[in-house]
């Protein structure tokens, strides 16, 4: 992907006028020239550079397999990937899947099945409710077990409850999926099969909550101990279900859903054993797939792929694969793969950079005229707590007890999943490691997380166009420096801002403060429920309002960032355009975007994050500086009067 110190004026629509749509005019020429590829759903900056560091890694584990030496780190990252390109698996077939089948089918009483649940669970097969281990909310120096809603294969309640067409056409062809997985897994195609499965499912999805209540972090926050679990699911044996996972049953869990949990154990008691042990067969069948044979792996993209994202054709192979090794063992591959392709004056650079933004948003805490000065105390005390990552662990895990064998993709995978998932089993009650990391170190992503008061920001983010050492500051601080202010405001979005400097769930707002801020927050909700990502089909603002806060709060930091390094504002480049410009240029060229409509619907209904066009035009129109930047004025479409425009950070 080259680089450019200035704007590259290409991903530009010179037809559009800024003021008239701002997200044509920024990347319309980005989108004519970077049509979506037939082997993705979505096609976007992001995904353009995802692809360039999926190429490097895979340049890195070559060199390391073709190398004299390997250290063992290395060695299980060449052998996971060499497995996955093994000519056993599409000789073995459906054959590896056999004996997790033969296990369930096995099951006679509700002690096995308790435990075949646990094992379901360890092998990343998500199945009736999903557990996980994160910071307990309110005591986040120790590791708690989480229960939450989980185990639908369609992506969420609306595609089983929704009578639309769109959604009655993916049910269709749900049906048929069971009968193209049948060729491979005969049990499938069996009538009884499909509506045991189907019912199963359809309960589980009518008691789960919607993405927009899950918002709620203290209703999702119900601990109590095993005995009272028990006694909302009592047709379960969670006795049973921990020790299958190799752990003592913990004092207290979580819940996220306790009347979820309760339509589970009325399931439990109301249905058969074999009803639930076909939805589970089932359920390992479809998270498995992907794992067999080329042509099993086909029969499963055709639905999650094609019906549901619109993607006609998978990707490589070989590019799955690295994505696998990356999901396996990506601490070890990350080393090798920041050795070759981070410098250390880009840590330092984007080091500064993060600096530079947290000093601005707390000058900006400081002169906020909407909060209380008791209030802004306790905000700055949080903000000065944030602890940033960048680039790479520290100290990568090490991979020394997994199992990894050259020729057996299938059972590396499955393995691999078991040993994540006992770390986190074992970490139940002991003391949270604040060093840890949630993503690797090529991703292209970033995080903020509420229960650390953590920032982190890869390796693979930062990278062109989104940040390069060498670039103009405007473009630098458009790039990453929104991504990164975007991060800090996620800190103080309507999740964030419910927990304290160390974490916690506590409320640290005076009373008044807190209604002023929920003022502000239903101004940005009504804002994003008007945009229109489909004929009929409305943005959800309360599902997306945590990101557009933290956008809009991104995109305000950061300008105002910039305008604090001292450089000069208005001074035109060899691009033609002023910094202010380049700034806002380089922040809609973050989320250029080209996606099929398929794809679309179904994040219009489950992601967090506002289509790309919204993420765009609705933070602009909010920024002062971006009127006169472009000379955008009341006769323009995209105005907003001063009065309408939301300031929160």
């Amino acid at each position: 992907m080259a680089h450019t110190r200035y704007c590259d004026t290409t991903t530009i629509d010179p037809q559009t006028a800024p003021g008239e749509d701002f997200y044509q005019y920024a990347v319309g020429g980005w989108q004519s020239r970077n049509p979506i590829p037939d082997a993705y759903p979505v096609w976007s900056s992001f995904h353009a550079l995802r692809v360039e560091v999926e190429k490097t890694m895979r340049a890195v584990i070559l060199r390391a397999a073709a190398a004299p030496r390997r250290t063992p780190e290395q060695q299980k990252v060449v052998d996971l990937y060499k497995s996955g390109l093994h000519p056993s698996r599409n000789r073995r077939g459906s054959a590896p899947l056999d004996a997790l089948l033969e296990r369930i089918d096995a099951i006679t009483t509700e002690e096995e099945f308790a435990r075949a649940v646990a094992e379901c669970h360890a092998m990343g097969v998500r199945a009736f409710f999903t557990p996980f281990v994160e910071p307990d909310e309110k005591r986040t120096d120790v590791m708690a077990l989480y229960l939450y809603q989980g185990g639908l294969t369609l992506p969420e309640r609306t595609y089983y409850c929704s009578r639309a067409a769109a959604y009655t056409r993916v049910r269709r062809a749900y049906r048929e999926l069971f009968t193209h997985m049948g060729t491979y897994v005969p049990r499938t195609k069996q009538p009884a099969f499909l509506r045991d499965v189907l019912q199963t499912e359809r309960t589980l999805a009518i008691h789960s909550r919607e993405r927009a209540a899950l918002r709620d972090v203290h209703k999702q926050y119900n601990k109590m101990t095993v005995a009272q679990l028990r006694r909302i699911v009592p047709s379960f044996d969670f006795v049973t279900y921990f020790r299958a996972q190799g752990v003592t049953p913990p004092r207290t869990v979580i819940v996220g859903q306790p009347e979820y949990m309760r339509a589970f154990s009325a399931l439990c008691a109301k249905t058969s054993l074999r009803q639930r042990k076909r939805y589970l067969a089932w359920r390992t069948i479809v998270t498995v797939a992907p794992y067999l044979s080329e042509d099993i792996a086909r029969t499963h993209f055709a639905f999650f792929g094609t019906v549901l994202s619109g993607t006609p054709v998978m990707r490589e192979r070989w590019k799955r694969v690295v994505s696998a090794t990356d999901a396996a063992v990506g601490e070890a591959l990350g080393a090798m793969w920041c050795a070759e392709h981070f410098s250390s004056r880009a840590k330092r650079r984007a080091e500064a950079m993060v600096q530079q933004i947290l000093s601005t948003f707390g000058e900006r805490i400081r002169e906020l005229p909407w909060m209380e000065v008791k209030t802004k105390r306790r905000a700055l005390r949080k903000l000065s707590a944030i602890t940033v990552k960048i680039g790479y662990p520290e100290t990568p895990k090490t991979y020394d007890t997994l199992v990894i064998d050259p020729s057996d993709f299938f059972g590396n995978m499955i393995r691999a999943h078991q040993w994540h998932h006992a770390r986190d089993m074992e970490r139940i009650g002991a003391p949270t490691d604040r060093t840890r990391w949630e993503m690797t170190a090529p991703t292209v992503n970033a995080y903020y997380h509420p229960s650390d008061n953590t920032i982190v920001f890869p390796a693979g983010i930062l990278q062109w166009p989104f940040f390069h050492e060498d670039a103009d500051v405007a473009i630098n601080y458009g790039g990453i420096g929104t991504i990164i202010a975007h991060e800090i405001s996620h800190a103080f979005d309507d999740q964030g801002s419910q927990c304290d400097a160390r974490g916690n769930l506590n409320n640290w707002w005076t009373a008044r403060d807190r209604a002023r801020f929920r003022a502000l927050t239903k101004r940005v909700i009504a804002q994003f429920d008007a945009y229109e990502a489909l004929p009929g089909l409305f943005v959800n603002g309360a599902l997306t309002v945590g990101e557009n806060i933290a956008d809009l709060g991104g995109l305000a930091v950061a300008y105002d960032a910039l305008c604090r390094t001292g450089v000069a504002m208005d001074k035109r480049g060899p691009d033609g355009f002023t910094r202010a410009q380049r700034f806002f240029l380089a922040y809609a060229l973050t989320e250029a975007t080209n996606i099929r409509e398929e794809y679309l619907r179904q994040i219009v209904v489950t992601d967090p994050h506002a289509p790309a066009r919204f993420r765009v035009n609705g933070p602009v129109t909010q920024i002062d500086a971006w009127y006169d930047a472009f000379h955008v004025t009341p006769t323009d479409t995209m105005y907003r009067s001063p009065r309408e425009r939301i300031s929160i950070w």
